[in-house]
């Protein structure tokens, strides 16, 4: 109920009543991405382990694709 209250106020639209499930599921897919991005650019570098500037470096990209 409050995510709802934050959306509504944020987009200033009507808001559904199923909109939780539906952002945590988009918040889901974006933190795949995230960690699939990351991990290709730290193989691309030669690393092992995914670090915190790899994260940075993608995550940019991320964002623009999950954009509304």
């Amino acid at each position: 109920m409050v995510l709802r209250k934050i959306l509504k106020a944020h987009s200033r639209k009507n808001v559904g009543k199923a909109v939780d499930p539906l952002v945590f599921l988009d918040y889901v897919l974006f933190i795949e991405e995230l960690v699939q991005n990351a991990s290709r650019r730290a193989r691309t570098d030669g690393e092992k382990v995914v670090a915190a500037r790899d994260i940075r470096k993608v995550t940019l990209n991320s964002l623009r694709r999950f954009k509304g």
